[in-house]
Parts: C-alpha cells; sequence; structure tokens
C-alpha cells in the first residue's frame, strides 16, 4: 500500500522518489584559501520540493610528538565540542561526528600526533536559503594552523524527503575499504546515502549498486606526522542508492595500500514522501497563544489504523507526542484535530506517521510552525460541519461572506477566544470570515461543503 500526501484525489498515486539535485566541494590546506586553511565554500541550493540540505567537514591535523592534542576540530576525547555551521544566518542540525587518532610509543590519547575527523551536518526544506550563501564556522572550531593540516567542506542536496535519520558511524584502522552493515531501508523510494573519509590523496569507488556522487582529495607533501608510512592529505567521497533490499550494506573502497590509520564513514536513511494510501488534502500547523494546533484532511482512507503525532526542534530528532484514531475505510472527507500543549521551541516542527492496519507504515511531510510573534492572530479549523475560531486575544464578532461579498451571517457582540459557526442551508463554495478583536481585524477563507 501506499500514500500520497498532497493536493491529489484520484485512484492512481503519483510516486516521490527521493532524488540527488546537485552538490559542491571545497579544500584546503593549512597554506591554502580560506582563514587558516579553512575553506570557503559557497552554494546555491537547486531549485525543487522537500529538499534536505547536507554539509559535512573533514578535518586532518598533524600534531608534534608529545602534544596534548588541542587542536582536535570538534569533540573527539581531546577536542573542545562540536562546531556550529550555518549557511547564510540557518543554522545547520548536528547530524554525526566521527573520528580517528594515532598514537605515539604508548597508547595514551594525549600523545596523539594524527587526527581524522568526518562531521556532518543538514537542515531541510523550511531552513534553506535562496540564492548564493557561504558556509560559517562560528563557535568551537580550532582552524588548523600546522603545515600537516587540511580540510574539504562539501555540500549536498536531495529532495522529496520528508525526513533523515543517522543509520550508524563506522570506522577501521589500518584499512582502505570499510562498509556499514545491516541497512534497511523498507520502501525503494527512500534512499540510504553515505560519506566516507580516509587519510591520503585517494580515490573513492562506490560500492555495488550505489550510484558515487564525488571525490575530493588533497595531497600535502608538508606534513610532519611519520611515525607510520603515510602520505599525508586526505579525501572524501559521497554515494547513495534507492530500491535497496533487507540487510544491504553500504560501503567503499579507497585507492592504494592501506595507510596510518585508515576510513571513516558516516551513513544516513532518507526518507521519501510516497506513503501509505490515504488522501491527505491539507496538513497545517498553528500557533496560537502558548500552544501549536495541527489539522489535517483526508480525502479518503484505505485500512488507515490510526496517526501518531511526531514534533521536533530541528526537523530531525522525532519524539511521539500523541495519537489521533483513523476511520479505517472511508471514502469522503475527515477533519482531524490534534493540540500540542507541551515545549514550544522558536521553531517547532511536526509530522505524521501514518500506520494502517497490519502495521505499515510512513510519514506525512514536515510541517514547521514560528512561535507566535503577533499581537493577533487567529486559527481557523474545520471539524466536518462546523467552522472552529480560536484567537490568542479576545474576539469581538463574526461575519461570513460569499464570494459575492454577500453577508451570510453575523454574531452578536462577543468576547470570547474561542467560537464556532455551525452553517445550514449554504451552497458550497468559498466563504469568507471577518473576524473583528480587541487587536485588530482579520480575513480567512473558508470552504463549505
Amino acid at each position: 500500500m501506499r500514500v500520497l500526501w498532497g493536493l491529489i484525489l484520484f485512484p492512481f498515486l503519483a510516486v516521490s522518489q527521493v532524488t540527488y539535485l546537485s552538490g559542491s566541494y571545497s579544500v584546503a590546506t593549512a597554506s591554502g584559501s580560506g582563514g587558516g586553511g579553512v575553506p570557503s565554500l559557497s552554494y546555491t541550493p537547486t531549485a525543487g520540493t522537500d529538499r534536505v540540505l547536507i554539509f559535512f567537514m573533514i578535518v586532518e591535523r598533524d600534531h608534534l610528538p608529545g602534544s596534548t592534542g588541542d587542536n582536535w576540530a570538534s569533540n573527539a576525547p581531546t577536542g573542545g565540542s562540536v562546531p556550529t555551521v550555518e549557511i547564510s544566518t540557518t543554522t545547520l542540525s548536528h547530524l554525526s561526528s566521527q573520528w580517528l587518532y594515532e598514537y605515539d610509543a604508548v597508547d595514551d590519547e594525549t600523545d596523539a600526533e594524527a587526527s581524522l575527523e568526518l562531521m556532518v551536518y543538514g537542515t531541510l526544506e523550511a531552513n534553506i536559503p535562496a540564492g548564493t550563501n557561504s558556509f560559517n564556522i562560528t563557535a568551537n572550531y580550532n582552524t588548523p594552523s600546522s603545515a600537516g593540516d587540511e580540510a574539504i567542506f562539501g555540500a549536498l542536496m536531495f529532495e522529496n524527503v520528508a525526513g533523515m535519520a543517522n543509520i550508524t558511524n563506522s570506522s577501521c584502522n589500518s584499512c582502505n575499504s570499510i562498509s556499514t552493515s545491516a541497512v534497511s531501508p523498507d520502501d525503494g523510494n527512500n534512499a540510504v546515502f553515505s560519506i566516507g573519509a580516509a587519510t591520503g590523496d585517494r580515490t573513492f569507488s562506490s560500492g555495488a549498486g550505489q550510484t558515487l556522487l564525488g571525490n575530493s582529495s588533497i595531497s600535502n607533501a608538508s606534513g610532519n606526522y611519520t611515525g607510520y608510512s603515510e602520505q599525508d592529505g586526505i579525501s572524501v567521497g559521497a554515494q547513495y542508492r534507492t530500491g535497496t533490499i533487507l540487510n544491504s550494506t553500504s560501503d567503499f573502497t579507497a585507492s592504494g595500500a592501506a595507510d596510518m590509520f585508515g576510513m571513516l564513514e558516516s551513513a544516513f536513511r532518507i526518507t521519501s514522501q510516497t506513503l501509505l494510501p490515504v488522501e491527505l488534502i491539507s496538513f497545517e500547523v498553528q500557533n496560537v497563544e502558548d500552544k501549536n494546533i495541527l489539522t489535517w484532511i483526508t480525502g479518503s482512507e484505505i485500512n488507515n489504523e490510526r496517526f501518531i503525532i511526531q514534533k521536533s526542534g530541528d526537523g530531525f530528532n522525532w519524539e511521539n507526542i500523541g495519537e489521533v484514531q483513523g476511520m479505517g475505510n472511508k471514502v469522503d472527507e475527515t477533519h482531524y484535530y490534534f493540540e500540542d500543549e507541551g515545549e514550544i521551541y522558536e521553531k517547532t516542527y511536526y509530522r505524521l506517521k501514518q500506520i494502517d492496519f497490519d502495521q505499515k507504515y510512513d510519514y506525512s511531510p514536515v510541517r514547521m510552525v514560528l512561535s507566535s510573534s503577533s499581537e493577533h492572530s487567529v486559527f481557523v479549523y474545520q471539524t466536518n460541519n462546523r467552522i472552529n475560531i480560536v484567537g490568542n486575544s479576545e474576539i469581538n464578532q463574526v461575519e461570513l461572506y460569499n464570494i459575492n461579498g454577500q453577508l451570510q451571517y453575523q454574531s452578536g457582540e462577543l468576547a470570547t477566544k474561542n467560537y464556532y459557526i455551525q452553517p445550514t442551508g449554504l451552497a458550497n463554495g468559498i466563504y469568507i470570515l471577518n473576524i473583528k478583536g480587541q487587536k485588530g481585524f482579520i480575513q480567512k477563507k473558508v470552504y463549505i461543503k
């Protein structure tokens, strides 16, 4: 079974497959471009729908023998916290970190002589800025400084994405290939995406059935790490696949012999917008006072047991906050309503997890709502045969007009934040609500059927 979420009401459902859109890389050594050897990467997001922007940074550092390793980039054992990454003014969510390090004669991480780190960040459609923007590393980042330090930044974008989850991080010492195991997407329209990093100037090859999205590498003869037979430098590759089978792997191979301390890989499952057979006419979220109100309308339902409402503060990490029972099998409209009175973030994300009676499931598109900054806002939603009006300040009068401007309904004087109209005898069509309150006047469109 499949779901179509959108304004389409016919029995043949379209397929929305996760699709790769575009990418870009930038590289630098400590003496190269960018401040202190940090790459300068600008990126123009590609047009698409329901996009996810993924940013990754690979950093290799050389440490003097006996050093404390205090120029780690990230949250390795002797380092600081994860850097903050922005594109324009949008802060990206940190999705994963992975690191390797080599020791001197004793296994003491404070005696590290080299380190390699892979960090991955992302943001979803609502936060992707238009036009060309530069990535900024704004905090908790120790700039590569010694002659043997290198960095690679990259940006990639996919469309038709409902959500993204980290599957696993993997590493291997003294190797030239690496694989994440038991990657199990349950829908061929979803995708598995992974990023690999290695020490040395190497070329990545993708795994079986994977599409290689790109390679980038640096050769740096100025490194001072000589504890092993390292050819100083770093390299990175990215790949993805759709239509995978259960328990398949996501594997990379890099050219050349295994070097001093090997490879890193981070893998993610990207969920598509193709879901179960429920025709979703609309899904909206609005902030009213100290709560967020979710409403959605289905045009028809087949085998629909329930909806689980999920919430996130960043669009990537989700929690279940409630359930609403479905209608099972129904061929006409159903209106749903849910109030979230829990913690409200400056930006709060919601999605619906729709579950069949056979327990197959997937997710709706993600909706984002800002905390209310308006002195006077009104939320209008319909529950089958009535129109509900909720304000964050007092409502004084409600009027309903048809599309020709003729008055169809007028309330008396009101002093309430909650009101409803139960219209009868009106023709099907679009109507205009005039809502007068203490702090202003608001118009809303409604559809009466």
